[in-house]
């Protein structure tokens, strides 16, 4: 009887464990969709377009339309039943800071929020000029001050942005077999976005996630652009920092 007990309180807390995913249609964000999805954990994808996020996630994803530089919105987005976690990653921008203090905030006065997830960056110092590390760095901040429960993901260099239209880490050229680049000699412990999603999730769905904990996260070796453009047979050749 006790055993039968254990499993059923274990079973509703299952069910009333509740995911909001604040940049689900980003690289993590639509991974982190489709763990919590073959896991069975409840969850709701907030949306500026919610036909765009559907057909990106799938038309039966719960999607709640809401613009995240509208405080009444973000809290009308968050009221609800029940307990929840909060996952964000809000895309990169003039507005990017502000959005997520807003989000953070928001969560904070419902009063239902028992614990956040923010993906960060570790690439500062390819980002300190021309990247979102500042705005990352001032919404950590709005983080720490809002929430009595956090976890910071740092992820590394996504291995997806090589195939990316970036300045800073993508390969552009590469549709014609060949590329250059500053970084092209120099080893980087690049991760997978479904990594880092798989730690995310582990955090959001834990029956008590360890709280105010900053996560470095990067893959399991050091490897060059140039190695993994030869896995694929292009080459990526040295090209000077000034360029």
């Amino acid at each position: 009887m006790l055993r039968l007990a254990l499993l059923l309180a274990l079973a509703a807390t299952a069910r009333a464990l509740r995911v909001v995913v604040a940049g689900a249609t980003g690289k993590v964000g639509r991974e982190l969709v489709r763990v919590l999805k073959r896991q069975g954990v409840e969850h709701a994808a907030l949306t500026r377009d919610v036909l765009a996020a559907k057909r990106l996630l799938g038309v039966a994803t719960k999607c709640v339309e809401v613009d995240l530089d509208d405080e009444a919105r973000v809290d009308a987005a968050l009221d609800g039943e029940g307990p929840f976690r909060l996952y964000a990653a809000c895309a990169n921008g003039p507005n990017q800071a502000a959005q997520e203090a807003r989000l953070y905030a928001a969560a904070a006065r419902t009063g239902r929020c028992e614990h956040v997830v923010k993906v960060s960056t570790c690439a500062a110092f390819f980002e300190a000029d021309a990247g979102p590390a500042a705005a990352h760095a001032e919404a950590e901040a709005a983080l720490r001050d809002s929430s009595s429960s956090w976890t910071i993901l740092r992820p590394s260099v996504f291995v997806e942005s090589l195939t990316a239209p970036s300045p800073l880490l993508g390969l552009p050229g590469l549709e014609s077999g060949a590329a250059a680049h500053a970084l092209a000699d120099e080893k980087i412990a690049m991760i997978s976005t479904r990594d880092v999603a798989a730690v995310a999730a582990r955090r959001l769905v834990a029956a008590a996630p360890p709280a105010n904990a900053t996560l470095h996260l990067s893959g399991p070796a050091a490897t060059t652009l140039a190695a993994v453009a030869a896995c694929c047979d292009l080459s990526v050749d040295p090209q000077p920092v000034d360029a």
